[in-house]
Protein backbone atom coordinates (compact mmCIF):
# COMPACT_ATOMS: atom_id res chain seq x y z
CA UNK A 1 0.00 0.00 0.00
CA UNK A 2 1.06 3.58 -0.50
CA UNK A 3 1.41 6.43 2.28
CA UNK A 4 0.03 9.20 0.91
CA UNK A 5 1.08 12.60 3.09
CA UNK A 6 -1.64 13.82 4.98
CA UNK A 7 -1.28 17.82 5.37
CA UNK A 8 -3.92 17.78 8.16
CA UNK A 9 -2.21 14.94 10.49
CA UNK A 10 1.09 17.11 9.76
CA UNK A 11 -0.38 19.86 11.07
CA UNK A 12 -1.77 18.10 13.85
CA UNK A 13 1.79 16.99 14.44
CA UNK A 14 3.34 20.31 14.50
CA UNK A 15 0.83 21.91 16.37
CA UNK A 16 1.58 18.89 19.01
CA UNK A 17 5.62 19.49 18.60
CA UNK A 18 5.38 23.03 19.47
CA UNK A 19 2.54 22.59 22.58
CA UNK A 20 4.25 19.71 24.24
CA UNK A 21 7.36 20.14 26.09
CA UNK A 22 8.46 16.14 26.06
CA UNK A 23 6.89 15.60 22.37
CA UNK A 24 10.77 14.29 21.53
CA UNK A 25 11.02 11.80 24.57
CA UNK A 26 7.62 10.52 23.85
CA UNK A 27 8.23 9.79 20.24
CA UNK A 28 11.56 8.08 21.27
CA UNK A 29 10.14 5.67 24.60
CA UNK A 30 7.16 4.86 21.44
CA UNK A 31 10.03 3.38 18.99
CA UNK A 32 11.73 1.61 22.02
CA UNK A 33 9.02 -0.49 23.01
CA UNK A 34 9.64 -4.15 22.22
CA UNK A 35 7.12 -5.39 19.23
CA UNK A 36 5.05 -8.40 18.90
CA UNK A 37 4.07 -7.68 15.20
CA UNK A 38 4.94 -5.64 11.76
CA UNK A 39 2.44 -2.78 12.56
CA UNK A 40 3.90 -2.03 16.39
CA UNK A 41 7.34 -2.30 13.97
CA UNK A 42 5.69 0.17 11.42
CA UNK A 43 4.43 2.52 14.57
CA UNK A 44 8.07 2.65 15.64
CA UNK A 45 9.36 3.79 12.22
CA UNK A 46 6.86 5.70 12.25
CA UNK A 47 7.80 7.44 15.27
CA UNK A 48 12.19 7.94 14.12
CA UNK A 49 10.64 9.71 11.27
CA UNK A 50 8.58 12.33 13.34
CA UNK A 51 11.31 12.50 15.39
CA UNK A 52 13.92 12.61 12.91
CA UNK A 53 11.49 15.73 11.48
CA UNK A 54 11.14 17.64 15.37
CA UNK A 55 15.14 17.11 15.73
CA UNK A 56 15.61 18.93 12.08
CA UNK A 57 13.22 21.57 13.11
CA UNK A 58 13.63 22.48 16.63
CA UNK A 59 16.91 21.04 17.99
CA UNK A 60 18.82 24.14 16.94
CA UNK A 61 18.10 27.69 15.81
CA UNK A 62 20.74 27.21 13.29
CA UNK A 63 19.18 24.83 11.32
CA UNK A 64 17.59 26.09 8.00
CA UNK A 65 14.55 24.28 8.89
CA UNK A 66 14.14 25.77 12.57
CA UNK A 67 10.64 26.46 13.98
CA UNK A 68 10.12 27.98 17.53
CA UNK A 69 10.13 26.34 19.72
CA UNK A 70 14.00 25.34 20.18
CA UNK A 71 14.31 21.57 22.14
CA UNK A 72 15.01 22.52 25.96
CA UNK A 73 18.82 20.96 27.09
CA UNK A 74 17.19 18.68 29.68
CA UNK A 75 15.20 17.14 26.53
CA UNK A 76 17.68 16.86 24.71
CA UNK A 77 19.95 15.25 27.43
CA UNK A 78 17.25 12.62 27.37
CA UNK A 79 16.90 12.05 24.09
CA UNK A 80 20.47 11.46 23.64
CA UNK A 81 20.67 9.19 26.36
CA UNK A 82 18.59 6.98 25.41
CA UNK A 83 18.44 6.67 21.31
CA UNK A 84 21.49 4.96 20.86
CA UNK A 85 19.15 1.69 22.61
CA UNK A 86 17.60 2.13 19.45
CA UNK A 87 20.22 0.60 17.70
CA UNK A 88 20.26 -3.23 19.25
CA UNK A 89 16.24 -3.33 17.89
CA UNK A 90 15.47 -6.97 16.36
CA UNK A 91 14.15 -4.79 13.18
CA UNK A 92 16.87 -3.45 10.44
CA UNK A 93 14.43 -1.06 9.75
CA UNK A 94 14.64 0.84 12.98
CA UNK A 95 17.68 0.59 13.24
CA UNK A 96 18.23 2.59 10.70
CA UNK A 97 15.73 5.21 11.54
CA UNK A 98 17.58 5.67 15.07
CA UNK A 99 20.58 6.08 13.00
CA UNK A 100 18.79 8.85 11.28
CA UNK A 101 17.58 10.30 13.80
CA UNK A 102 21.42 10.31 15.75
CA UNK A 103 22.48 11.65 12.44
CA UNK A 104 20.40 14.35 12.52
CA UNK A 105 21.10 15.45 16.30
CA UNK A 106 24.87 14.90 15.51
CA UNK A 107 25.00 17.86 12.89
CA UNK A 108 24.19 20.42 15.64
CA UNK A 109 25.63 18.44 18.49
CA UNK A 110 28.93 16.66 17.63
CA UNK A 111 31.50 16.92 18.65
CA UNK A 112 30.71 19.90 21.23
CA UNK A 113 27.61 18.68 22.85
CA UNK A 114 28.15 14.64 22.35
CA UNK A 115 31.71 14.31 23.29
CA UNK A 116 31.05 10.44 23.62
CA UNK A 117 29.20 9.35 20.62
CA UNK A 118 32.06 8.11 18.51
CA UNK A 119 33.23 6.10 21.53
CA UNK A 120 29.48 5.01 21.81
CA UNK A 121 29.06 3.86 18.57
CA UNK A 122 32.49 2.13 18.72
CA UNK A 123 31.78 0.23 21.90
CA UNK A 124 28.67 -1.09 20.03
CA UNK A 125 30.82 -2.33 17.27
CA UNK A 126 32.52 -3.75 19.08
CA UNK A 127 29.75 -5.94 20.95
CA UNK A 128 30.40 -9.33 19.79
CA UNK A 129 27.43 -10.42 21.69
CA UNK A 130 24.91 -8.23 20.24
CA UNK A 131 25.16 -8.49 16.58
CA UNK A 132 21.81 -6.20 16.12
CA UNK A 133 24.16 -3.63 18.23
CA UNK A 134 26.77 -4.54 15.86
CA UNK A 135 25.06 -3.94 12.54
CA UNK A 136 23.08 -0.51 13.89
CA UNK A 137 26.28 1.18 15.09
CA UNK A 138 27.73 0.37 11.51
CA UNK A 139 24.79 1.62 10.37
CA UNK A 140 24.78 4.41 12.18
CA UNK A 141 28.45 5.26 11.96
CA UNK A 142 28.43 4.99 8.28
CA UNK A 143 26.13 7.77 8.18
CA UNK A 144 27.62 10.11 10.39
CA UNK A 145 30.74 9.33 8.67
CA UNK A 146 29.11 11.42 5.17
CA UNK A 147 28.28 14.54 7.22
CA UNK A 148 31.63 14.65 9.02
CA UNK A 149 33.99 17.79 8.21
CA UNK A 150 37.34 18.46 8.66
CA UNK A 151 36.67 20.07 11.98
CA UNK A 152 35.26 17.11 13.20
CA UNK A 153 38.26 14.79 11.36
CA UNK A 154 40.19 15.30 14.25
CA UNK A 155 38.32 13.57 16.47
CA UNK A 156 36.95 11.10 15.00
CA UNK A 157 40.21 9.29 13.40
CA UNK A 158 41.94 8.77 17.15
CA UNK A 159 38.61 7.41 18.23
CA UNK A 160 38.21 4.87 15.43
CA UNK A 161 42.40 3.93 15.12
Amino acid sequence: ACLQADPEAECKLDVAAKQEPRFGSSLLQLSLQPTTSKAEEGVQQLALVVLKKYVKEHWHESSRRFQEPVVQETEKACIKQQILLGLSSPSSKVRVAVGMVVAAIAEFDFPLHWPGLLEALVGGIKDRGNMHLVDGSLRCLDMLSQDIDERQLTQVVPVLM
